[in-house]
């Protein structure tokens, strides 16, 4: 009976012990989420035409600014995350928000079908939304882009209660809330990753990445997620070395016996 108390009690605070880590960004209308993980390539340090790896207007206007990397944050394999957003972001000509624009979930009318860039996939989903990508630490500008999700009402919409991501594919995050108020559970992929968060954009919102230059405005994001706290792994490896002592014991008291 002690044999089976320690293993019980190992196993539930292995599963049950996790600590909640929250971090809060501002999630810039110019930070293009295509960018992310992109070390090979650098802004240009001028305002307008000739587009680059991402399109730009064929004219130049004072409001008008550089894009931006998208934000970091650390992920680990399957960890759960949640956000809370707010804020306005501005997609057209001269300054908007906070009078105008768009919040974190973006247009709730207007549908932006962007495609893939590098290694990353396409967005297709409420335009001018909250959105983030999963990446390993590498570079996925050759990597070839998987499917491209589609928040769209007669797809996964955005009243989804959780998802489950794969590496390298845009997901909306809007204000990390269902409609009904629900907060939405997010799940990183396998393996080591990275969370980048931004905004898909691009002329129209279809077509290629690009036409960043005229945002303005940012979301303030809290982003929480729940990892391990230090002692889970201590019980966890205690939990084995008991599992280990106990298949001992029944192996001696077998041999005692015969």
């Amino acid at each position: 009976m002690l044999r089976i108390f320690i293993l019980a009690a190992s196993s539930f605070w292995a599963a049950n012990a996790f600590a909640t880590v929250t971090v809060v960004l501002a999630v810039d209308g110019t930070d293009a989420i295509q960018l992310a993980g992109r070390s090979d390539l650098s802004i240009p340090n001028y305002v307008g035409p000739p587009s680059w790896a991402l399109t730009r207007h064929s004219y130049v206007l004072p409001t008008f600014r550089l894009e931006t990397y998208p934000d970091l944050v650390a992920a680990g394999a399957r960890e759960l995350f949640t956000f809370e957003a707010t804020g306005c972001v501005h997609f057209v000509n001269g300054d908007g928000c906070p009078d105008k624009g768009y919040g974190p979930d973006g247009s709730g009318t207007e549908i932006a079908d962007i495609d893939s860039f590098g290694g990353v996939s396409g967005y297709v989903g409420p335009a001018g939304s909250l959105v983030g990508v999963f990446l390993m630490p590498l570079n996925p500008a050759l990597d070839t882009p998987p499917s491209t999700l589609a928040f769209t009402p007669s797809e996964l919409g955005t009243d989804f209660l959780e998802l489950h991501l794969d590496l390298r594919q845009i997901f909306f995050i809007g204000d990390g809330r269902t409609s009904s108020g629900v907060v939405q559970r997010f799940y990183a992929p396998s393996g080591p990753s990275q969370l980048w968060l931004g905004v898909a954009d691009a002329f129209g919102f279809l077509g290629a990445p690009g036409a960043f230059e005229d945002n303005d405005g940012s979301y303030v994001v809290s982003v929480t997620n729940s990892v391990p706290e230090s002692g889970t792994l201590s019980f966890v490896f205690f939990g084995m070395i008991t599992v280990c002592l106990a298949r001992y014991c029944r192996l001696m008291e077998w041999r005692v016996r015969s």
